[in-house]
Protein backbone atom coordinates (compact mmCIF):
# COMPACT_ATOMS: atom_id res chain seq x y z
CA UNK A 1 0.00 0.00 0.00
CA UNK A 2 1.14 3.35 -0.84
CA UNK A 3 1.52 6.69 0.27
CA UNK A 4 -1.65 8.05 -1.76
CA UNK A 5 -3.46 4.75 -0.97
CA UNK A 6 -2.81 5.72 3.01
CA UNK A 7 -3.98 9.32 2.76
CA UNK A 8 -7.05 7.77 0.27
CA UNK A 9 -7.61 5.43 3.70
CA UNK A 10 -7.42 8.18 6.60
CA UNK A 11 -9.73 10.53 4.45
CA UNK A 12 -12.47 7.39 4.11
CA UNK A 13 -12.25 6.82 8.15
CA UNK A 14 -12.51 10.16 8.88
CA UNK A 15 -15.56 10.23 6.90
CA UNK A 16 -17.25 8.07 9.25
CA UNK A 17 -16.27 4.94 6.80
CA UNK A 18 -14.78 1.44 8.49
CA UNK A 19 -11.93 0.05 6.95
CA UNK A 20 -12.12 -4.06 5.95
CA UNK A 21 -9.86 -6.35 4.39
CA UNK A 22 -11.04 -5.87 1.53
CA UNK A 23 -11.87 -1.99 1.38
CA UNK A 24 -14.07 0.77 3.41
CA UNK A 25 -17.68 -0.16 4.40
CA UNK A 26 -19.69 3.45 3.79
CA UNK A 27 -23.01 4.84 3.95
CA UNK A 28 -23.09 6.49 0.14
CA UNK A 29 -25.75 8.21 -2.03
CA UNK A 30 -27.03 6.34 -4.76
CA UNK A 31 -30.11 7.40 -7.01
CA UNK A 32 -31.30 9.99 -4.18
CA UNK A 33 -30.83 7.30 -1.10
CA UNK A 34 -28.65 6.38 1.08
CA UNK A 35 -26.92 2.96 0.06
CA UNK A 36 -24.13 1.02 2.41
CA UNK A 37 -21.37 -0.30 0.08
CA UNK A 38 -18.28 -1.37 0.41
CA UNK A 39 -15.28 -0.34 -1.87
CA UNK A 40 -12.60 -2.42 -2.83
CA UNK A 41 -8.74 -1.09 -1.99
CA UNK A 42 -7.60 0.40 -5.26
CA UNK A 43 -3.82 -2.25 -5.18
CA UNK A 44 -7.33 -5.07 -5.54
CA UNK A 45 -9.58 -2.85 -7.70
CA UNK A 46 -7.77 -4.10 -11.35
CA UNK A 47 -7.68 -7.96 -9.42
CA UNK A 48 -9.85 -9.75 -12.28
CA UNK A 49 -10.21 -13.06 -10.27
CA UNK A 50 -10.76 -10.92 -7.31
CA UNK A 51 -14.01 -9.70 -9.23
CA UNK A 52 -15.05 -13.34 -9.72
CA UNK A 53 -14.27 -14.58 -5.81
CA UNK A 54 -16.63 -11.71 -4.95
CA UNK A 55 -19.13 -12.59 -7.25
CA UNK A 56 -18.89 -16.49 -5.89
CA UNK A 57 -19.04 -15.25 -2.16
CA UNK A 58 -22.43 -12.87 -3.07
CA UNK A 59 -23.97 -16.07 -4.44
CA UNK A 60 -23.01 -18.20 -1.72
CA UNK A 61 -23.51 -15.66 0.65
CA UNK A 62 -27.38 -15.63 -0.17
CA UNK A 63 -27.67 -19.34 0.62
CA UNK A 64 -26.77 -18.31 4.08
CA UNK A 65 -30.12 -17.36 5.75
CA UNK A 66 -28.86 -16.67 9.27
CA UNK A 67 -29.80 -13.26 10.92
CA UNK A 68 -26.09 -12.47 11.71
CA UNK A 69 -25.35 -12.79 8.14
CA UNK A 70 -24.83 -9.53 6.28
CA UNK A 71 -25.80 -10.01 2.65
CA UNK A 72 -24.78 -8.49 -0.44
CA UNK A 73 -23.90 -7.74 -4.41
CA UNK A 74 -21.79 -6.23 -6.97
CA UNK A 75 -22.95 -3.17 -7.49
CA UNK A 76 -20.31 -2.19 -10.07
CA UNK A 77 -17.46 -3.91 -12.16
CA UNK A 78 -15.85 -1.48 -13.95
CA UNK A 79 -11.83 -1.60 -13.98
CA UNK A 80 -11.30 2.02 -11.64
CA UNK A 81 -14.18 1.45 -9.26
CA UNK A 82 -14.89 -2.33 -7.71
CA UNK A 83 -17.41 -2.34 -5.20
CA UNK A 84 -20.68 -4.21 -3.65
CA UNK A 85 -24.01 -3.15 -2.12
CA UNK A 86 -24.50 -4.16 1.39
CA UNK A 87 -28.28 -4.82 2.34
CA UNK A 88 -30.09 -2.28 4.26
CA UNK A 89 -29.85 -1.18 7.78
CA UNK A 90 -27.45 1.07 10.06
CA UNK A 91 -24.41 -0.86 11.27
CA UNK A 92 -21.35 -0.30 13.33
CA UNK A 93 -18.18 -2.07 13.78
CA UNK A 94 -17.38 -3.43 17.49
CA UNK A 95 -14.21 -0.87 17.88
CA UNK A 96 -16.94 1.95 16.94
CA UNK A 97 -19.20 0.43 19.64
CA UNK A 98 -16.88 -0.13 22.60
CA UNK A 99 -15.26 3.31 21.93
CA UNK A 100 -18.57 5.08 22.30
CA UNK A 101 -20.34 3.20 24.82
CA UNK A 102 -17.29 0.83 26.76
CA UNK A 103 -19.81 0.42 29.34
CA UNK A 104 -22.15 -1.86 27.31
CA UNK A 105 -19.65 -4.69 28.21
CA UNK A 106 -21.01 -4.96 31.79
CA UNK A 107 -24.46 -5.05 30.37
CA UNK A 108 -26.47 -7.88 31.66
CA UNK A 109 -26.92 -10.15 28.51
CA UNK A 110 -24.85 -8.54 25.78
CA UNK A 111 -21.56 -10.82 26.61
CA UNK A 112 -24.29 -14.27 25.95
CA UNK A 113 -25.71 -12.87 23.14
CA UNK A 114 -22.52 -12.20 21.87
CA UNK A 115 -20.86 -15.45 22.33
CA UNK A 116 -24.13 -16.96 21.16
CA UNK A 117 -24.38 -14.92 17.77
CA UNK A 118 -20.98 -15.01 17.22
CA UNK A 119 -20.39 -19.29 17.12
CA UNK A 120 -23.96 -20.09 15.82
CA UNK A 121 -22.93 -18.29 12.53
CA UNK A 122 -19.91 -19.41 12.69
CA UNK A 123 -20.58 -23.37 13.32
CA UNK A 124 -22.85 -22.70 10.10
CA UNK A 125 -19.77 -21.18 7.94
CA UNK A 126 -17.91 -24.05 9.00
CA UNK A 127 -20.55 -27.32 8.31
CA UNK A 128 -20.00 -25.40 4.55
CA UNK A 129 -16.82 -25.00 4.47
CA UNK A 130 -16.25 -21.71 4.72
CA UNK A 131 -14.13 -19.51 7.01
CA UNK A 132 -13.91 -16.13 8.65
CA UNK A 133 -10.24 -15.77 9.38
CA UNK A 134 -9.94 -12.37 10.93
CA UNK A 135 -12.39 -11.13 13.73
CA UNK A 136 -11.03 -8.00 14.10
CA UNK A 137 -13.41 -5.97 15.90
CA UNK A 138 -13.11 -3.37 13.43
CA UNK A 139 -14.24 -6.66 10.89
CA UNK A 140 -17.22 -7.81 13.08
CA UNK A 141 -20.47 -5.38 13.45
CA UNK A 142 -23.69 -4.95 15.59
CA UNK A 143 -26.77 -3.84 14.18
CA UNK A 144 -28.12 -0.36 15.53
CA UNK A 145 -30.92 -0.46 17.85
CA UNK A 146 -30.33 -3.81 19.46
CA UNK A 147 -26.51 -4.40 19.05
CA UNK A 148 -26.91 -7.73 17.41
CA UNK A 149 -23.40 -9.33 15.77
CA UNK A 150 -23.34 -9.17 12.18
CA UNK A 151 -20.43 -10.52 10.10
CA UNK A 152 -20.49 -9.82 6.33
CA UNK A 153 -17.44 -10.92 4.17
CA UNK A 154 -15.44 -14.60 4.91
CA UNK A 155 -11.43 -14.93 4.25
CA UNK A 156 -11.06 -18.48 2.81
CA UNK A 157 -12.89 -16.99 -0.47
CA UNK A 158 -9.87 -14.87 -0.78
CA UNK A 159 -7.44 -17.22 0.30
CA UNK A 160 -6.17 -18.23 -3.11
CA UNK A 161 -6.48 -14.98 -4.70
CA UNK A 162 -4.53 -11.96 -2.89
CA UNK A 163 -1.55 -13.20 -0.40
CA UNK A 164 -2.68 -12.93 3.11
CA UNK A 165 0.20 -10.86 4.08
CA UNK A 166 -1.38 -7.97 1.77
CA UNK A 167 -5.66 -8.69 2.23
CA UNK A 168 -5.14 -8.97 6.36
CA UNK A 169 -2.62 -5.83 6.15
CA UNK A 170 -3.35 -3.92 9.61
CA UNK A 171 -5.50 -6.49 11.43
CA UNK A 172 -2.73 -9.09 11.61
CA UNK A 173 -2.95 -9.69 15.18
CA UNK A 174 -6.39 -11.11 14.75
CA UNK A 175 -5.65 -13.19 12.52
CA UNK A 176 -4.09 -16.92 13.19
CA UNK A 177 -0.40 -17.31 12.12
CA UNK A 178 -0.48 -20.10 9.57
CA UNK A 179 -3.43 -18.05 7.79
CA UNK A 180 -0.96 -15.02 7.49
CA UNK A 181 1.74 -17.89 6.44
CA UNK A 182 -0.36 -18.98 3.39
CA UNK A 183 -0.61 -22.45 5.16
CA UNK A 184 -3.96 -24.67 5.26
CA UNK A 185 -6.98 -22.88 7.00
CA UNK A 186 -9.39 -24.64 9.15
CA UNK A 187 -11.94 -24.34 12.32
CA UNK A 188 -8.99 -23.95 14.37
CA UNK A 189 -7.92 -20.71 12.02
CA UNK A 190 -11.15 -19.13 13.07
CA UNK A 191 -10.60 -20.51 16.95
CA UNK A 192 -7.78 -18.38 17.28
CA UNK A 193 -9.17 -15.38 15.83
CA UNK A 194 -12.38 -15.45 17.83
CA UNK A 195 -9.77 -15.48 21.28
CA UNK A 196 -8.08 -12.98 20.63
CA UNK A 197 -11.37 -11.10 19.04
CA UNK A 198 -12.54 -11.30 23.14
CA UNK A 199 -9.34 -10.48 24.59
CA UNK A 200 -10.10 -6.86 22.85
CA UNK A 201 -13.87 -7.03 23.50
CA UNK A 202 -12.19 -7.70 27.79
CA UNK A 203 -9.66 -5.32 27.39
CA UNK A 204 -12.25 -2.61 27.65
CA UNK A 205 -13.51 -4.36 31.20
CA UNK A 206 -12.02 -6.94 33.00
CA UNK A 207 -12.01 -10.28 31.66
CA UNK A 208 -14.24 -13.13 33.97
CA UNK A 209 -12.17 -15.50 35.61
CA UNK A 210 -14.01 -18.52 33.90
CA UNK A 211 -13.24 -17.01 30.60
CA UNK A 212 -9.86 -16.15 30.79
CA UNK A 213 -8.13 -19.87 30.76
CA UNK A 214 -10.85 -20.38 27.38
CA UNK A 215 -9.63 -17.59 25.57
CA UNK A 216 -5.77 -18.22 26.59
CA UNK A 217 -6.34 -22.03 25.07
CA UNK A 218 -7.49 -20.64 21.90
CA UNK A 219 -5.64 -17.73 20.90
CA UNK A 220 -2.39 -20.31 21.50
CA UNK A 221 0.08 -19.71 18.44
CA UNK A 222 0.14 -23.23 17.88
CA UNK A 223 -2.52 -25.04 16.03
CA UNK A 224 -2.51 -28.33 17.77
CA UNK A 225 -2.97 -26.60 21.27
CA UNK A 226 -6.08 -25.23 21.02
CA UNK A 227 -9.84 -26.14 20.81
CA UNK A 228 -10.06 -28.33 17.46
CA UNK A 229 -13.82 -26.83 16.81
CA UNK A 230 -15.20 -23.47 17.79
CA UNK A 231 -18.25 -25.74 19.11
CA UNK A 232 -15.56 -27.44 21.28
CA UNK A 233 -14.46 -23.75 22.46
CA UNK A 234 -18.44 -23.01 23.32
CA UNK A 235 -18.66 -25.49 25.01
CA UNK A 236 -15.95 -24.86 27.46
CA UNK A 237 -17.19 -21.27 27.95
CA UNK A 238 -20.61 -22.41 28.72
CA UNK A 239 -19.34 -25.19 31.31
CA UNK A 240 -17.17 -22.73 33.01
CA UNK A 241 -19.55 -20.11 32.83
CA UNK A 242 -22.21 -22.70 34.86
CA UNK A 243 -19.79 -23.86 37.23
CA UNK A 244 -19.22 -20.13 38.67
CA UNK A 245 -23.02 -19.75 38.21
CA UNK A 246 -23.18 -23.23 40.82
CA UNK A 247 -20.63 -22.47 42.83
CA UNK A 248 -22.26 -19.07 43.23
CA UNK A 249 -25.81 -20.66 44.27
CA UNK A 250 -24.05 -23.07 46.56
CA UNK A 251 -22.35 -20.20 48.22
CA UNK A 252 -25.45 -18.24 48.86
CA UNK A 253 -27.04 -21.29 50.00
CA UNK A 254 -24.48 -21.52 52.74
CA UNK A 255 -24.81 -18.13 54.33
CA UNK A 256 -28.92 -18.55 54.13
CA UNK A 257 -28.46 -21.70 55.94
CA UNK A 258 -25.85 -19.92 58.37
CA UNK A 259 -28.43 -17.43 59.06
CA UNK A 260 -31.59 -20.27 59.59
CA UNK A 261 -29.35 -22.00 61.92
CA UNK A 262 -27.95 -18.64 63.63
CA UNK A 263 -31.16 -17.35 63.87
CA UNK A 264 -32.74 -20.25 65.68
CA UNK A 265 -30.76 -20.69 68.29
CA UNK A 266 -30.64 -16.88 69.36
CA UNK A 267 -34.42 -17.08 69.47
CA UNK A 268 -34.33 -19.72 72.00
CA UNK A 269 -34.09 -18.30 75.65
CA UNK A 270 -30.39 -18.66 77.28
CA UNK A 271 -30.75 -21.17 80.22
CA UNK A 272 -28.06 -19.77 83.30
CA UNK A 273 -24.93 -21.75 84.05
CA UNK A 274 -25.10 -23.93 86.58
CA UNK A 275 -21.79 -24.82 88.79
CA UNK A 276 -21.45 -28.72 89.76
CA UNK A 277 -20.98 -29.09 93.29
CA UNK A 278 -19.78 -32.64 94.12
CA UNK A 279 -22.43 -34.28 96.39
CA UNK A 280 -20.88 -35.58 99.96
CA UNK A 281 -20.52 -38.81 99.68
CA UNK A 282 -23.07 -40.97 101.72
CA UNK A 283 -22.27 -42.74 105.14
CA UNK A 284 -23.89 -46.27 104.86
CA UNK A 285 -25.89 -46.67 108.61
CA UNK A 286 -23.51 -49.17 109.42
CA UNK A 287 -20.84 -46.64 110.08
CA UNK A 288 -23.09 -44.40 112.06
CA UNK A 289 -23.93 -47.01 113.97
CA UNK A 290 -19.65 -47.51 114.44
CA UNK A 291 -19.65 -43.39 115.69
CA UNK A 292 -22.72 -43.96 118.40
CA UNK A 293 -25.07 -42.89 115.93
CA UNK A 294 -28.75 -44.58 117.02
CA UNK A 295 -31.40 -43.58 114.24
CA UNK A 296 -34.20 -44.70 116.71
CA UNK A 297 -33.41 -41.87 118.86
CA UNK A 298 -31.90 -39.11 117.11
CA UNK A 299 -33.76 -39.46 113.16
CA UNK A 300 -36.61 -40.91 114.61
CA UNK A 301 -37.41 -41.97 111.16
CA UNK A 302 -35.71 -42.53 107.48
CA UNK A 303 -34.94 -40.24 105.22
CA UNK A 304 -36.92 -39.48 102.26
CA UNK A 305 -33.51 -40.38 99.72
CA UNK A 306 -33.70 -44.02 101.43
CA UNK A 307 -36.98 -44.16 101.11
CA UNK A 308 -37.69 -43.49 97.39
CA UNK A 309 -34.48 -44.33 95.84
CA UNK A 310 -34.63 -46.59 92.87
CA UNK A 311 -33.80 -50.15 92.14
CA UNK A 312 -31.86 -51.22 89.49
CA UNK A 313 -34.79 -52.90 87.63
CA UNK A 314 -36.94 -49.11 88.06
CA UNK A 315 -33.91 -47.87 86.81
CA UNK A 316 -34.01 -49.44 83.53
CA UNK A 317 -37.23 -49.19 82.90
CA UNK A 318 -37.28 -45.23 83.51
CA UNK A 319 -34.29 -44.96 80.70
CA UNK A 320 -36.47 -47.03 78.60
CA UNK A 321 -39.36 -44.33 79.54
CA UNK A 322 -37.05 -41.69 78.56
CA UNK A 323 -35.74 -43.19 75.31
CA UNK A 324 -39.31 -43.34 73.42
CA UNK A 325 -39.75 -39.57 75.00
CA UNK A 326 -36.67 -38.75 72.24
CA UNK A 327 -37.50 -41.20 69.40
CA UNK A 328 -41.02 -39.85 70.02
CA UNK A 329 -40.03 -36.05 69.82
CA UNK A 330 -37.28 -36.96 66.98
CA UNK A 331 -39.79 -38.03 64.59
CA UNK A 332 -42.38 -35.47 65.26
CA UNK A 333 -39.92 -32.78 64.86
CA UNK A 334 -38.52 -33.87 61.91
CA UNK A 335 -41.97 -34.21 60.03
CA UNK A 336 -42.46 -30.63 61.40
CA UNK A 337 -39.00 -29.56 60.23
CA UNK A 338 -39.26 -31.10 56.73
CA UNK A 339 -42.66 -29.50 55.98
CA UNK A 340 -41.33 -25.90 57.70
CA UNK A 341 -38.12 -25.49 55.92
CA UNK A 342 -39.69 -26.44 52.65
CA UNK A 343 -41.56 -23.69 52.20
CA UNK A 344 -38.28 -21.20 51.63
CA UNK A 345 -35.94 -23.74 51.01
CA UNK A 346 -37.12 -25.13 46.82
CA UNK A 347 -35.75 -23.45 43.70
CA UNK A 348 -39.32 -21.72 43.16
CA UNK A 349 -38.79 -19.35 46.14
CA UNK A 350 -34.65 -18.82 46.27
CA UNK A 351 -35.76 -17.89 42.69
CA UNK A 352 -36.82 -14.51 44.30
CA UNK A 353 -35.29 -11.83 45.42
CA UNK A 354 -32.61 -11.98 48.55
CA UNK A 355 -34.05 -10.05 50.68
CA UNK A 356 -37.71 -11.79 50.06
CA UNK A 357 -35.74 -14.96 51.18
CA UNK A 358 -34.61 -13.76 54.06
CA UNK A 359 -37.48 -12.57 54.91
CA UNK A 360 -38.67 -15.61 55.05
CA UNK A 361 -36.81 -17.22 56.80
CA UNK A 362 -37.60 -15.30 59.83
CA UNK A 363 -41.01 -16.40 60.07
CA UNK A 364 -39.71 -20.04 59.43
CA UNK A 365 -37.55 -19.58 62.45
CA UNK A 366 -39.94 -18.50 65.06
CA UNK A 367 -42.52 -21.12 63.88
CA UNK A 368 -39.22 -24.30 64.36
CA UNK A 369 -39.01 -22.73 67.38
CA UNK A 370 -42.88 -22.74 68.78
CA UNK A 371 -43.14 -26.47 67.21
CA UNK A 372 -39.98 -27.11 68.96
CA UNK A 373 -41.07 -25.97 72.49
CA UNK A 374 -44.66 -27.13 72.33
CA UNK A 375 -43.50 -31.43 70.96
CA UNK A 376 -41.02 -30.60 74.05
CA UNK A 377 -43.86 -30.68 76.32
CA UNK A 378 -46.02 -33.19 74.75
CA UNK A 379 -42.94 -35.59 74.54
CA UNK A 380 -41.95 -34.74 78.20
CA UNK A 381 -38.00 -34.29 77.17
CA UNK A 382 -36.43 -31.32 79.04
CA UNK A 383 -35.85 -27.98 77.16
CA UNK A 384 -32.04 -28.23 76.75
CA UNK A 385 -32.13 -32.05 75.90
CA UNK A 386 -34.80 -30.56 73.11
CA UNK A 387 -32.73 -28.24 72.21
CA UNK A 388 -30.13 -30.37 71.04
CA UNK A 389 -32.06 -32.47 68.96
CA UNK A 390 -33.91 -29.95 67.27
CA UNK A 391 -30.84 -28.79 66.51
CA UNK A 392 -29.41 -31.88 64.78
CA UNK A 393 -32.44 -32.48 62.64
CA UNK A 394 -32.42 -28.60 61.29
CA UNK A 395 -28.27 -28.79 60.42
CA UNK A 396 -29.51 -32.67 58.27
CA UNK A 397 -32.38 -31.37 56.69
CA UNK A 398 -31.06 -28.00 55.79
CA UNK A 399 -27.71 -29.98 54.24
CA UNK A 400 -30.18 -32.09 52.22
CA UNK A 401 -31.50 -29.23 50.69
CA UNK A 402 -29.08 -27.15 50.14
CA UNK A 403 -27.92 -30.53 47.85
CA UNK A 404 -30.91 -30.54 46.05
CA UNK A 405 -30.50 -27.36 44.92
CA UNK A 406 -31.55 -26.31 41.25
CA UNK A 407 -28.98 -23.83 39.14
CA UNK A 408 -31.21 -21.08 39.41
CA UNK A 409 -30.29 -19.47 42.86
CA UNK A 410 -31.57 -16.39 44.61
CA UNK A 411 -31.53 -13.37 42.69
CA UNK A 412 -29.52 -9.93 43.67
Amino acid sequence: MNFEELVHLKEKAESGGMRLPLGFFLKQQSNGKYVNRVEIRGDFADNAILRKAIQLESEENAKISDKSQLHFCMSSSSLDNLSFDVESGSYKSFTKLLSETPAIVADKGFIGSVIDDLFRLTSLLHSRGIYHCCYSPDNVFVRAGDNRLMLLSHGSFYKDVIPAQSLYEGFEDYVAPEVLNGECIDERSDVYSIGKFFQYVFSIADIPYEYKKVIRKASNTMPDKRYSTVTAMLTSFRRRSSMRRSFSTLMVAVVISLIIVGGYFNMIPETSSIEYVKPEVRRSVDDLLDDGFDPETELGVLSSDTAIALTEEERMKMKEYEDKCEQIFRRQFTKEAERILSKVYNNSYMGNSEKQFVAGCKNTMSELVEIQNELAKLSNLGSIKSQRIASEIIDKITEERKKSLGSRGIQK
